[in-house]
């Protein structure tokens, strides 16, 4: 998600499979429902970040009460998917420091 000046672009989610191997790598497993983002209708998009939002709350990434604006995020507001974003990397730390207390505490 960097392009060539070295800062983030929101639209590089949506791009190919980005956005399906960044929620998968969370997941742990294979999303079959979601593919490319390429050449997908504005509802298209919106209907995958739905299924995302859904799986990735329903296996405990985010959590059930993650607010987001869906048509922003399809849209691909810079604050909206900084949110997100944020949100995985919250997930993120709370897994490792999980992990890091259980391996101290053996």
């Amino acid at each position: 998600i960097w392009n060539k000046h070295n800062k983030t672009s929101s639209k590089d989610l949506f791009k190919g499979y980005t956005l399906k191997y960044l929620s998968e790598s969370f997941l742990g497993r294979e999303m079959k429902k979601v593919l490319s983002c390429d050449d997908l209708t504005d509802q298209q998009k919106k209907t995958r970040i739905e299924w995302i939002i859904a799986e990735l709350q329903d296996n405990e990434v985010l959590p059930y009460n993650y607010v987001y604006d869906r048509d922003s995020f399809s849209d691909s507001d810079p604050e909206e998917i900084a949110w997100f974003l944020w949100n995985l990397v919250k997930h993120d730390i709370r897994e490792n420091m999980g992990q890091n207390e259980n391996n101290f505490m053996q």
